[in-house]
């Protein structure tokens, strides 16, 4: 299930672990739904009323506007998938713990950290993470997955101490790419990694310090661009026209002009703030002329969604 928003939430995990001050970037923009945020939520709570239905709790179907044939074939493979898992594991124990959207807490490791695990399984020494995946525009690995990871810590810290988990198997199930992802390790090298690698980001992130790097294939100062045309057009309802300028040929003078008028609105919305300052020197004709390949994707991606 999508999570309350936090700072440091485990869904953008990738992005403040790879480039720290991020974080507090985004939280200057206001953390609004979306049409597919919507429909993402409505599967979760489909495949939840089937693995609730399977454990024999009583619950009622839910309904929503997005409800349609591809929705219940989707969440079935995602509810098929997690009880077969659970039957075979029951062939070796028989008593398996089984929790369905679980509130994971790591806010030990992570400032105000935590997040909701789909579905989590606890038998014959595993730990066994499971996330539900509705969207179809990015295909999501598991492999060394940080929001995953971060699950799997959170379930970890809470169970560690009552279950003698020695391994970790994490799970992301995407029908609508039809990708079944599957990451395991050991409990040991999921905590040296949180320990080595996340504290130290996870503070630097949460008081908005660090160097800004590359993150998904875009430099820092991009980071902050995509960001901002990402949330003008939504905002202003201009997808449209960014189809127009990433047409057969991409039109140079109207996208720079575009990450110009972005720029602008940002800084009107975030005034006062030090993201306003650093968008104030976002230029959109610097942008255009040294373009990376990383960014011209992240738009037509965008236009796609």
């Amino acid at each position: 299930m999508p999570e309350v928003h936090a700072i440091l939430s485990a869904s953008s995990s990738k992005r403040w672990l790879n480039c720290t001050p991020s974080a507090r970037l985004e939280q200057n923009f206001p953390n609004e739904s979306s049409v597919y945020a919507e429909e993402g939520t409505a599967a979760h709570a489909l495949g939840e009323y089937k693995l609730r239905k399977y454990l024999h709790e009583r619950v009622r179907r839910p309904t929503s506007e997005f409800d349609t044939d591809e929705m219940d074939a989707n969440t079935d493979i995602y509810a098929e998938y997690i009880i077969s898992t659970v039957e075979r594991i029951k062939e070796t124990c028989p008593h398996p713990l089984v929790m369905v959207e679980e509130r994971l807490d790591y806010s030990y490791l992570v400032p105000q950290g935590f997040g909701t695990g789909d579905c989590v399984i606890i038998a014959d020494g595993t730990l066994y993470v499971m996330d539900y995946k509705n969207g179809k525009g990015v295909f999501v690995s598991c492999d060394h997955n940080p929001q995953m990871m971060l699950y799997a810590i959170g379930a970890y810290h809470a169970y560690g101490y009552l279950y003698n988990i020695t391994k970790v198997s994490m799970t992301i199930i995407q029908p609508r790419l039809e990708n079944i992802s599957t990451f395991e390790c050991s409990v040991e090298e999921l905590l040296d990694w949180a320990e080595s690698y996340v504290r130290p980001r996870a503070k630097l992130a949460f008081e908005g310090k660090g160097e800004q790097v590359p993150g998904d294939g875009l430099t820092g100062h991009e980071l902050a661009a995509a960001a901002m045309v990402k949330f003008y057009i939504n905002e202003v309802g201009a997808k449209a026209e960014l189809k127009n300028i990433m047409g057969s040929e991409v039109d140079g003078a109207a996208l720079a002009d575009l990450f110009d008028r972005a720029a602008a609105y940002c800084v009107e919305r975030t005034k006062g703030s030090n993201a306003a300052v650093l968008m104030q020197k976002v230029n959109g004709k610097g942008i255009v002329q040294n373009v990376s390949v990383e960014m011209l994707e992240f738009l037509m991606r965008l236009c796609e969604e």
